[in-house]
Parts: C-alpha cells; sequence; structure tokens
C-alpha cells in the first residue's frame, strides 16, 4: 500500500511538473492573432490617383524571386485597370448604343502593355531566409495617365467617342 501511495505520489509530481513547463506551444487560436506585416504592402493600395498592387516570391536566387513578385504585381496592376476600364466601357456602352463591351476590353489590354513595359517598382524589399530570398514589390501608375492612353486608344476605335463621359464613368 505504502508503494502504491509513492508510485501515486510520484505521478501526480511528474504531471504538475510538467504543466508549468515553460514551453508552452502556440494553440490554433494563439496563431490566428499573431499579426503578420508584408514590406511594401501598405503602398500597394489603389486611390483616385493611383492604380496599385504589391507581391511577394520566394525563390532560392534573389534575381529570380524580384522578377516572380514583378510579374506577379504586374499582373494585379494590369487586372485592376482593365476591371476599371470594363466597368467605365459598360456604363458608356449604355449610354451610348453604338459600342461594345469587348473594344473596351481590348483597348485596355493594348493600353497595359503600354504602360506596364517601363514601370519601375516605388517599394523594393529583400530577405532571405536558409538560402531562400523573399522579394516584396510594390508599383503604380497615376490614373490619369492610364486614363488618357486609354482615351487615346479608344478614340481612334470608336466614332465620336466622348472622352469626357468615358472619363467620368473611368473616375467614379
Amino acid at each position: 500500500m505504502k508503494l502504491s501511495l509513492n508510485i501515486s505520489l510520484f505521478i501526480i509530481c511528474l504531471l504538475a511538473l510538467s504543466s508549468c513547463s515553460n514551453n508552452k506551444r502556440l494553440t490554433t487560436n494563439d496563431i490566428a492573432t499573431i499579426e503578420v506585416t508584408t514590406p511594401c504592402s501598405e503602398l500597394g493600395e489603389s486611390d483616385n490617383e493611383f492604380f496599385r498592387a504589391s507581391a511577394s516570391a520566394t525563390s532560392s536566387s534573389i534575381n529570380l524571386s524580384r522578377d516572380k513578385a514583378i510579374n506577379q504585381a504586374r499582373t494585379q496592376l494590369a487586372q485592376k485597370i482593365i476591371d476599371n476600364t470594363k466597368s467605365a466601357g459598360s456604363k458608356y456602352s449604355s449610354k451610348y448604343k453604338n459600342t461594345d463591351i469587348k473594344t473596351f476590353e481590348s483597348v485596355a489590354n493594348d493600353a497595359i502593355e503600354i504602360l506596364l513595359k517601363d514601370l519601375s517598382p516605388t517599394c523594393e524589399k529583400y530577405s532571405e531566409t536558409n538560402g531562400r530570398y523573399t522579394t516584396n514589390i510594390a508599383l503604380e501608375i497615376e490614373r490619369s495617365k492610364a486614363l488618357d492612353k486609354i482615351k487615346s486608344l479608344l478614340s481612334s476605335k470608336i466614332q465620336e467617342f466622348d472622352a469626357e463621359t468615358f472619363a467620368t464613368f473611368f473616375n467614379e
């Protein structure tokens, strides 16, 4: 009986000591509350003056991670401009029945090719962990520059194009 009492006390002591351990593991709830800030992401939000995008990419080569990040940011930026142009084109087409929404989409794609050609990052940050490089990039294009290029291309494709009405829809 004395032996079983000693064993029981020993087990209780071990349990008590293990519960007081400093090696607390994070639970799912703890992990969900950790805030992560990605470099350059604060410069990737569009506003009334700029179309903006940010992206991050990781690779074993710093040049490859940079190229991937730039391509992802360009794709995001292009999509924002295309979506905005299609929305404005849809409104324009409903007001002026002589236009096809596909024209606006085609022009947006043409404008994107021109606008993104010589675009430089507004933010570029690098980090390295265990031989893997992460590149964070932010890009921006002035809304007015994008609008001017799109209006220029549309005026050559649509007869009696009302650039001011389109600009109003584009800037909404």
